[in-house]
């Protein structure tokens, strides 16, 4: 009587027990269920030589804290990058082939053949390498001598140009001055002309006329474009005072 009085009281918390233990029980021997199956199959795969798939249960399995797996951990690790060094050296990656058997060795320290082998291994790598390197080097010099002709062209490109234009602007001005643009003094560079004859020019043809002065100054000085734009003046002889600048021909 003591008993059916104590689960009528207690029948909720008694059913709220028996209902967590299903659902926390549920997926714990799931999951024992499928580590059995897993580690027979694992087994199987051993005695067959998958290693690749023996590796990946074993994976698992050491997870999930199956520890008794662990008795095969060497066989199947040595095997399985034994066989990926295999493969590689077959598709000529020698430096991935030779990781790989270093790693295998390392699950078995007595295979005196897989040290022989990773040896020579070392040795063609190392002689792959110096060829790459050479070939590197040489592309580099190839790429260096390159750029000095490249640099050279322009160079001489610039000096051709700068010629031209010297002799324009110095049959096209009276007086040419190129101070320090930019500094306190605010000069820049001026080109001295007469007012007459700047004035008989159109705007296109003065706007040429200041754009190779820019030029002129960008190469004689040695200063950047923007330099060279904004502090160029076109200036009058008459009057000293300036005809044209940037600000003209920003259009």
């Amino acid at each position: 009587m003591e008993i059916k009085t104590f689960l009528k009281k207690n029948l909720i918390i008694i059913c709220t027990i028996i209902f967590i233990f299903i659902i926390c029980g549920i997926p714990i021997i799931s999951r024992i269920c499928q580590d059995n199956n897993l580690y027979k199959t694992l087994i199987v795969d051993v005695e067959n030589k998958n290693w690749t798939n023996a590796k990946e249960k074993l994976d698992t399995l050491k997870l999930h804290g199956i520890l008794d797996c662990t008795k095969y951990e060497k066989t199947i690790y040595y095997n399985y990058y034994l066989t990926q060094g295999d493969m590689h050296s077959k598709k000529n990656q020698l430096h991935e082939a030779l990781k790989k058997y270093k790693y295998a060795l390392t699950f078995d320290v007595n295979d005196k053949k897989l040290e022989e082998k990773i040896k020579k291994l070392e040795k063609e790598c190392k002689r792959l390498d110096e060829i790459e390197y050479k070939k590197a080097e040489q592309e580099r010099i190839k790429a260096e001598q390159e750029r000095k002709r490249e640099e050279q062209q322009e160079k001489l490109k610039k000096q051709h140009e700068l010629k031209d234009l010297s002799n324009m602007v110095n049959n096209a001005f009276i007086n040419i001055e190129l101070f320090n643009a930019g500094d306190s003094s605010g000069t820049g560079f001026n080109f001295y002309t007469y007012r007459n004859a700047w004035n008989d020019l159109n705007y296109q043809e003065q706007k040429d006329v200041f754009n190779s002065c820019v030029r002129y100054v960008e190469l004689k000085e040695n200063v950047s474009y923007y330099i060279a734009n904004k502090y160029t003046r076109i200036i009058s002889v008459e009057s000293k005072l300036p005809m044209a600048s940037s600000y003209d021909f920003t259009n």
